[in-house]
């Protein structure tokens, strides 16, 4: 629980498990995306604050965003545009 590396590791995870599920589009696959996506995120957001001088937890966290914002373009859904937008501009 105190491993950096073992945070990243699942989170790099969790991103991959994103991706597959958004590519196979099967009913509930989004849903599960997005929350992979999401948690993702949280875990690479908890490794920025804890290294704010980390090079690579800045990218990690900047990568996760783009993912998340690049799902959110593609889907489409009511308000997604304008979240994709914030987490663009916030990477």
């Amino acid at each position: 629980p105190n491993s950096a590396q073992a945070a990243r590791d699942v989170s790099l995870s969790l991103e991959r498990l994103g991706d597959f599920l958004a590519r196979r589009g099967l009913p509930g696959d989004a849903e599960a995306a997005l929350a992979h996506y999401q948690h993702s995120l949280s875990l690479r957001q908890q490794l920025r604050d804890a290294n704010p001088n980390s090079a690579q937890a800045a990218r990690d966290l900047s990568v996760s965003l783009n993912k998340l914002a690049d799902f959110l373009a593609s889907r489409g859904q009511p308000g997604d545009a304008e979240a994709a937008l914030a987490h663009y501009q916030q990477s």
